[in-house]
């Protein structure tokens, strides 16, 4: 079934449309430019009797139309070996390190939990992560490079300036909540400078500057390792 709409609203708006029409039990989302590798839907769901979780994701491999192979990105396998808090610590300090087209979602768990955060419509996999973490859902990790994901100027990812402001807004708001639950109290200081130097105007930036010299400090006596 072909889903069409007369605005396009972001990827999370048109993701939660499809959402609707989904009749499967896991759902694989993919963008019209990028590649499932050819065992890519079969190697996801061999695992789903080995494993209770309920969001997979997977290793890329990234190409362009000039270079048919960049570079490869996989998540460390000790994330998939972490508990749930483990694997929010490891967000909180490495950002938005999940690619979108490698999520494998079960259907009835994205629904339960509202869908994908059109608040940030340029940005599905850092808000939709930390948001299946901070409920208790563990994240699986395949060891194995099932999407090659297109890499070019004139992508969402590199040339909108509303993907780095759905980035920067989805980090303020998920990495500054999950640090203190989880006792990173100057990583919580961290993202916190960070979220005000964003708000503040040019002419008064230096007054974020100044209050993120303690962050700094701190980080070089490596009091950022919890």
């Amino acid at each position: 079934m072909a889903v069409q709409t007369e605005q396009n609203g972001g990827i999370c708006v048109n993701y939660n449309r499809g959402l609707k029409e989904v009749r499967g039990e896991w759902v694989k989302y993919i963008a019209g430019d990028d590649i499932l590798m050819p065992n890519c839907i079969s190697t996801f769901v061999s695992y789903l009797n080995k494993s209770k979780d309920k969001i997979m994701i997977c290793g890329t491999i990234h190409f362009s139309n000039t270079d048919s192979n960049i570079e490869k990105s996989l998540i460390p396998m000790v994330f998939s070996s972490y508990n749930v808090n483990q694997q929010e610590k490891y967000l909180v300090r490495k950002g938005t390190i999940i690619e979108g087209p490698t999520l494998f979602l079960q259907t009835e768990t994205l629904r339960k939990l509202g869908g994908f955060e059109e608040c940030y419509p340029f940005i599905e996999d850092y808000p939709l992560c930390m948001k299946y973490l901070s409920i208790g859902y563990h994240i699986h990790v395949v060891n194995d490079y099932l999407i090659r994901y297109r890499v070019y100027p004139e992508s969402v990812s590199r040339s909108s300036s509303r993907f780095a402001t759905s980035i920067f807004a989805a980090i303020d708001y998920y990495a500054p909540k999950a640090a203190f639950r989880n006792g990173m109290f100057l990583w919580w200081y961290h993202h916190k400078i960070n979220a005000i130097i964003r708000q503040l105007p040019n002419n008064r930036r230096w007054l974020g500057y100044v209050l993120r010299l303690v962050d700094i400090i701190n980080y070089k006596k490596k009091f950022f390792k919890h």
